[in-house]
């Protein structure tokens, strides 16, 4: 079904979640920016998504694994801010 094709209050529901979701990923991105050991922001990672409840935004954790440039193992929720 398409956006379009749904009720006026379906529509609003679907993109306050948008909205919900898009600010709380960029507050997340920012807090889980670096590498906990080595402050480095570059890592590969895996790519699992996990669930985001926009009634519970708080309870999101990414648990995917990171490996850092330094060697160090840890999943994305521990990275720390930068600085």
């Amino acid at each position: 079904m398409r956006f379009e094709d749904l009720d006026e209050e379906t529509q609003k529901q679907l993109l306050e979640g948008k909205k919900i979701y898009r600010e709380y990923m960029d507050k997340y991105k920012l807090e889980h920016e670096c590498c906990p050991k080595c402050g480095g922001t570059e890592y590969t990672t895996t790519l699992v998504g996990y669930v985001f409840d926009h009634d519970n935004p708080e309870g999101y954790k990414d648990e995917n694994m990171c490996v850092c440039r330094c060697g160090d193992r840890h999943i994305r929720h521990d990275r720390v801010r930068k600085g």
